[in-house]
Parts: C-alpha cells; structure tokens; sequence
C-alpha cells in the first residue's frame, strides 16, 4: 500500500505521518540538557477494527504507522516516550499487557 495515495484509507495515514514527523522534529530541536516527553496515543476501541478499502484494519495501519514513528525517532536518552492505549480490551497487569521497566 502506498501511504501517499489519495484513497480515503490513506487519510488516516497521512495524519498520523504528519503528527509523528512533528513529534520527531520537536524530538530533534531538543537542547543536550533539556528533556522532551512525547506521549503516543493509540486508539484501540473496536471501531479501529474496521477495513480500510486496501483491507487492512485500522488498527493494522495505525500499529503500522507508530512502529515507523518509533523507529525513526533519534537514539536519544533526553527523549521519553510513552505510550497509552485507548479503548484497549486488556487490563494492566493481565497476560500480554505491557509492562513498565
């Protein structure tokens, strides 16, 4: 699937793409001593399990779309990022949530 495409599924794309490129750029004009916090937010309510007209879930482009914003965020220890889980079926705590370090 090409994320730049003009279907309808791709606009949801395209918004998360622009919000981690600003996400990324604020990462990157962080000073050596000053700490950025970036809360992610993915939402995980049974409407994200709708298709999308290439046939992929939303939820699948959405986990797509952070695992790039993920990846191409600076190796940096004065960037924290977090991430939430909106309308997420498993609790803290169960088998197969995340669990803090």
């Amino acid at each position: 699937m090409n994320p730049f495409s003009h279907s309808p599924g791709s606009a949801l794309v395209r918004r998360l793409l622009a919000v981690g490129t600003v996400l990324a750029l604020a990462a990157g004009a962080a000073t050596a001593s000053a700490q950025t916090h970036v809360q992610l937010i993915l939402d995980a309510s049974g409407s994200m399990f709708a298709k999308l007209p290439d046939g992929r879930s939303r939820i699948a482009a959405a986990k797509d779309v952070l695992a790039t914003l993920v990846g191409s965020l600076p190796e940096d220890p004065a960037i924290n990022v977090g991430l939430r889980l909106y309308g997420a079926a498993i609790a803290a705590g169960e088998p197969g949530a995340i669990a803090a370090p």
